[in-house]
This record gives structure tokens, sequence and C-alpha cells, in this order.
């Protein structure tokens, strides 16, 4: 199920797509790569993380799926 290298607009999509509210901050850096601005996507807690994960990764998988047709 890993997507390579997901966009924050892709992420936002699928977890709306999977019933999540979200809540997106764009111009938070990744502490091991201070020098690119990846965003993150706050969630309300709903499921366990990993449960969350694989639901926003399978939707993530379909998204991405319908891009390439």
């Amino acid at each position: 199920m890993a997507v390579p290298t997901p966009r924050l607009d892709e992420l936002q999509k699928a977890a709306e797509k999977c019933g999540l509210q979200t809540e997106v901050v764009p111009d938070v850096k990744h502490p091991h790569a201070p020098w690119q601005k990846t965003g993150l996507i706050f969630v309300p807690k709903s499921a366990s993380k990993m449960q969350i994960i694989r639901r926003v990764a399978k939707e993530l998988s379909n998204i991405r799926a319908q891009n390439r047709i």
C-alpha cells in the first residue's frame, strides 16, 4: 500500500474521502529535512493510528490508480 512521495493535497483528499476532517498546515518543515516545507495534516483520532493510516493509504492508492487511467 505504499505510495512514493505523496503530496499534501493528495493526502488531504484521501483523508477526506475516508470521512475524516482535516486541518492542513502547509509551511511546516520536517526535522530531518529543514530545507523542505513538506507540511502536515491533523485528523481527529477516530480509531487507532494504524487503522487511520491504513485507511488513508488505501484511499491514496485508489486516487493514484485513477489518475493513471
